[in-house]
């Protein structure tokens, strides 16, 4: 699975910002505060409809907007596929190829994704 591309709108501090992925290695850079982890967040957002720093989802929204929206194209096996969610303060809607998702079981496995946080080293350290 791949992603070639990432579109956010209205997403914690992008306003409007597209990202074109490279297939094999990706390195986000930038100072603190500027929105690296955020663009992680979109693509776990983007594979899962969930969010791994945030229970409320309406917490993605850019303050003072309405919604806030990522989408993007991915390759999953050889099929393309332009996937999208949509964060409103009365819930979220997932899309693939611009139809409507009525259950999220019906939209994962489309593009999966793995996330590996500095918290999981707890896992391999044990307590300290």
């Amino acid at each position: 699975m791949e992603i070639k591309t990432l579109n956010l709108i209205q997403f914690r501090n992008y306003e409007k910002q597209t990202f074109h992925f490279h297939p094999l290695v990706n390195i986000i850079i930038g100072d603190n505060a500027q929105g690296k982890t955020n663009i992680l967040e979109a693509i776990y957002l983007l594979s899962t409809t969930r969010s791994f720093k945030s229970r409320m989802l309406d917490e993605l929204i850019m303050f003072d907007q309405s919604y806030t929206r990522v989408s993007g194209h991915v390759v999953n096996g050889t099929r393309l596929y332009d996937l999208k969610v949509v964060v409103s303060k009365e819930g979220k809607k997932a899309f693939i190829n611009d139809k409507a998702v009525s259950k999220t079981s019906d939209y994962l496995g489309y593009f999966n994704v793995i996330l590996f946080t500095p918290q999981d080293l707890q896992l391999i350290k044990g307590c300290s």
